[in-house]
């Protein structure tokens, strides 16, 4: 399966990446607000959904990888997160705030696939509600100060924004 986090990469993952950055951590958790029913698909291992977790956030999780979820119940036992693909995922209530961190949604290298996960991610979308989604690109190749700018925004139809941010040059 392209795209899949098997055993190894799980291991992997675990060793390079355990816990979240701060500064990450803090960027994802300034969208969200008590009350928010929060979705992080490709949630991995758990290192941003445990700590929404232990500020008490009601976040659910969802990962194609077995491996990646053994690892994050192996952390947080009390994790609602599941193993699925999000193209398939139905909710009866929407969310409030839906985030892919880290490049995670770059792993979608085909372009009709990313334009699927677009339009599912903002079917399962409260009015009103946020995404935010961390692409990564050849910009972020570059050190920058580490702080997230700005780098665009578009007004949507319903009142929302969708809005661009970097933490490389511009």
């Amino acid at each position: 399966m392209k795209n899949y986090y098997g055993k190894l990469c799980a291991e992997t993952y675990e060793v390079l990446h355990a816990e979240a950055p701060e500064d990450e951590l803090a960027f994802y958790l300034s969208y969200a607000h008590a009350g928010d029913k929060i979705l992080e698909p490709m949630c991995g291992s758990g290192r941003f959904l445990i700590p929404f977790m232990e500020r008490g956030f009601d976040i659910t999780g969802i990962d194609l990888s077995e491996e990646m979820l053994s690892a994050l119940y192996r952390k947080a036992p009390r994790a609602h997160a599941f193993k699925g693909d999000i193209l398939k995922f139905d909710s009866d209530t929407p969310y409030d705030y839906i985030f892919i961190s880290s490049g995670s949604f770059s792993l979608f290298t085909d372009e009709g696939a990313a334009d699927r996960m677009l339009v599912k991610l903002r079917s399962l979308l409260a009015p009103g509600g946020k995404m935010v989604i961390a692409a990564e690109s050849m910009a972020g190749a570059h050190n920058g100060d580490g702080s997230y700018r700005l780098v665009s925004a578009i007004p949507l139809d319903d009142g929302g924004e969708l809005r661009f941010s970097s933490n490389g040059p511009l």
